[in-house]
C-alpha cells in the first residue's frame, strides 16, 4: 500500500478515478486500456495548496479634504433708468423728420406710378410693324410707290394686309383643334402654327414680287397657288388654309 501523501496517477486512455483511490488487493487494469508508457510512474506525491491568509486588515477612513470656501459675489444693485439728455432727444427729431420727409417722398413717387398706370389702361400696345414682322411681312419701299398713278393704291394694299393680319383673316384655321386633350393647348398650337404657315407663304409671295418681270406673271401667280395647296395639305388637321 502506498502512503497517504501519495496519489495514483492513471496513464493516457485509463480511466481517471476520484480523489483519495486506492487499487484493492489483486486489481488489474482493464486489458482494453492502452499499455503504460515506458517508465510511467504510477504513483505521485500530492502538492498540498499554500495556504492564504484570510485577515481583512482594518483601514483607517481619511477625512475627505476640505472644499475650498467660494467667495460670494454680491449682486449689482438695479440699474436705474437713464435719462435722455437733450441731445439724444434733439437727435431723434431729427431721425423722425427724416423719415417723415422720406415717407413723403416715396408717397409722391407711387402717385406719380398711379397716375402714369390709369393713363395707360386705355392705350392699346398694337405696333404693326411687330404684328406684320411676326408673319413675315416688312416694309419695303415699292419701285412704284412714289408715282401718283399707283401710290395710292400700294397704300390701300398695304392697309388691308395689315387689317387681315391683325384681324387673323389672313390665315383660318379650325379653334376645335386639341393638344393633349387640352383645348386652350390646341388653339395656341393652332395660332403658333398659323404664324408659321403665314410667313411661309409670305416669303413666297415676297420672292414673287421681288422676281416679277413681264413675262413671268403666270410662272409667279403658279408658285403662289402651289405654297396655297401645300399649307392646306399640311395643316388639314388643323383645317388650315390661306
Amino acid at each position: 500500500m502506498t502512503p497517504s501523501s501519495y496519489a495514483f496517477n492513471p496513464p493516457p486512455g485509463w480511466l481517471v478515478p476520484s480523489d483519495g483511490w486506492v487499487p484493492p488487493d489483486g486489481w488489474t487494469p482493464d486489458p482494453n486500456w492502452p499499455p503504460a508508457p515506458n517508465g510511467w510512474e504510477f504513483w505521485i506525491r500530492e502538492v498540498s495548496a499554500p495556504t492564504v491568509d484570510t485577515t481583512v486588515l482594518a483601514v483607517t477612513p481619511h477625512a475627505p479634504p476640505p472644499r475650498p470656501e467660494t467667495p460670494r459675489v454680491e449682486a449689482d444693485p438695479a440699474p436705474t433708468a437713464l435719462k435722455e439728455t437733450p441731445s439724444a432727444v434733439n437727435d431723434a427729431d431729427v431721425r423722425c423728420e427724416a423719415l417723415h420727409a422720406r415717407i413723403a417722398e416715396l408717397e409722391t413717387e407711387v402717385k406719380r406710378l398711379e397716375s402714369t398706370a390709369a393713363a395707360s389702361v386705355g392705350a392699346v400696345d398694337l405696333d404693326d410693324e411687330r404684328v406684320l414682322q411676326e408673319v413675315g411681312i416688312y416694309r419695303y419701299h415699292h419701285p412704284l410707290e412714289n408715282a401718283a398713278e399707283y401710290k395710292s393704291q400700294l397704300v390701300a394694299l398695304a392697309e388691308q394686309i395689315k387689317d387681315m393680319v391683325k384681324q387673323g383673316n389672313a390665315v383660318l384655321a379650325s379653334d376645335m383643334f386639341t393638344f393633349n386633350n387640352s383645348l386652350a393647348k390646341g388653339r395656341k398650337m393652332t395660332a403658333e402654327f398659323s404664324k408659321l404657315m403665314l410667313r411661309a407663304y409670305n416669303a413666297e409671295a415676297d420672292n414673287c414680287v421681288r422676281a416679277l418681270r413681264a413675262g413671268n406673271v403666270v410662272t409667279a401667280k403658279k408658285r403662289l397657288d402651289a405654297s396655297v395647296t401645300a399649307i392646306a395639305r399640311l395643316g388639314a388637321m388643323m383645317e388650315m388654309r390661306i
